[in-house]
């Protein structure tokens, strides 16, 4: 559906819509896979734990112990990663 007078700022989110109803039933799952929405979701999934672990803030000053911190944080955040993720051994019947 167009607008008489669109919107600058909706035109994104018309050609989005649009594109949904032109793929039909399954036009949302779709379009996701089509623009990479998943990996856009799971970045955004693993901002939040980031900073929900080990916070919003960096408290070094220069920017290569600020680059330290932050991979300091990241293996801390991978190392609890690892220990939560369940081992999966293929059995015989």
């Amino acid at each position: 559906m167009q607008r008489k007078d669109p919107i600058p700022c909706l035109l994104p989110r018309d050609r989005a819509i649009n594109r949904i109803n032109e793929l039909g039933a399954e036009g949302r799952a779709q379009w996701k896979k089509e623009i990479g929405y998943h990996r856009r979701s799971l970045a955004e999934t693993f901002m939040f734990r980031y900073k929900t672990i080990v916070g919003d803030r960096l408290s070094a000053r220069k920017w290569q112990n600020q680059v330290s911190e932050v991979r300091i944080k990241l293996d801390v955040i991978n190392r609890m990663t690892e220990l939560g993720m369940p081992k999966s051994y293929k059995r015989a019947i």
